[in-house]
């Protein structure tokens, strides 16, 4: 099967669920032109804004649940496809069926007691300022997930003023990661940014055992293509991070018996493919 672009992919994806989840007077604008994957909240108050994204890009399990106290929005989650909404309908689903552990566990096998903590849009370090948008801790273990769908890639570079103090602060970190390589710090701060300062979260954390997953779609190649030419470029080999398929992670829910047919519909019903066999294959 030849390799879909990511410029296909992501015009089939918005198609899709502009066809699917939104209908006038819901469409929203992009460069002044109706674009139905995105929902209308121009002129919407706060919580006018929130209450749109609720009814409009959850899926219906997920809507029941109650929302997180100071979850803070992206400026894009009013687009359906949006991948910080796509992780919370995933793993608020997890949560709600009681099956975070189990599902996890697939990927990170040291997770044995159950969930003690979890967190959208997780900040560990607020001084060095990276985000996840998943975070669970079971016990002294824990599972970090940053999340992809139809972003063209993984953020290569920063343009922080503080990159200097940055530099001193990742040199020192690897010094005191195994995980990592002998690398140019400035180098991978320039041409893998989102990918090594994600991964430094990785590993032994003083008494804390930290794996960090990265999820995309199977389709999009171009993102799993540079995390293998980071992963040869900067680390050495270890479950502590790994790359995941979307597709697999679903997978894995079907069979622990969660409910994801209303997620597969959504973010992977463009496949003309149902969840069963898709997994059967």
């Amino acid at each position: 099967m030849k390799e879909m672009s990511y410029k296909k992919f992501k015009e089939i994806v918005q198609k899709y669920l502009g066809e699917n989840y939104n209908e006038m007077p819901y469409y929203g604008k992009w460069r002044d032109k109706d674009k139905p994957h995105i929902l209308k909240v121009d002129g919407s108050s706060k919580s006018q804004r929130l209450a749109i994204i609720k009814d409009k890009n959850l899926i219906p399990i997920v809507k029941e649940c109650e929302w997180p106290k100071n979850y803070k929005l992206h400026p894009n989650a009013h687009h359906l496809n949006s991948s910080q909404i796509m992780c919370y309908n995933f793993f608020r689903l997890l949560i709600e069926e009681g099956k975070l552990k189990d599902v996890l566990k697939e990927y990170c096998d040291e997770l044995s007691e159950e969930i003690d903590k979890y967190e959208f849009e997780y900040e560990p370090d607020k001084k060095e300022g990276t985000n996840f948008d998943f975070y669970c801790r079971s016990g002294n273990v824990e599972v970090k997930c940053e999340i992809k769908y139809i972003e063209e890639a993984f953020t290569r570079k920063t343009n922080s003023k503080r990159l200097e103090a940055r530099e001193i602060l990742y040199k020192e970190r690897i010094e005191k990661n195994p995980l990592f390589k002998s690398i140019d710090v400035a180098d991978a701060i320039n041409h893998e940014y989102q990918l090594f300062r994600n991964a430094l979260s990785a590993g032994n954390i003083g008494k804390i055992r930290s794996y960090v997953l990265f999820i995309c779609p199977k389709d999009r190649k171009n993102l799993e293509e540079q995390y293998l030419q980071f992963e040869e470029k900067c680390l050495n080999k270890s479950k502590f991070v790994q790359f995941v398929y979307w597709e697999d992670l679903i997978c894995s829910a079907k069979q622990k018996g969660v409910n994801v047919d209303d997620f597969w519909k959504r973010y992977f019903g463009w496949k003309n493919d149902n969840i069963t066999s898709h997994c059967l294959r």
